[in-house]
């Protein structure tokens, strides 16, 4: 079955539910508990895990470093 005829909150590999969670206003993690995949976006497009880490990377720029608690 072809990945974008299975509709977003379904597996493409298994069919099963998806769990989504979201990481700002650009990034959505789709995972499957059934079969272990995992899908990533940027808005409506696919991107690989190096995309994601490129965009987290740009978007601490200008925030502060975690300081340890003591």
């Amino acid at each position: 079955m072809a990945r974008s005829s299975v509709p977003a909150h379904t597996c493409p590999s298994c069919l099963a539910p998806l769990v989504e969670i979201r990481l700002g206003d650009e990034l959505t993690l789709r995972s499957c508990s059934r079969c272990d995949s995992r899908f990533w976006t940027r808005g409506d497009r696919s991107i690989d895990l190096d995309g994601v880490l490129t965009t987290v990377s740009e978007g601490d720029r200008g925030r502060r470093p975690m300081r340890a608690v003591r």
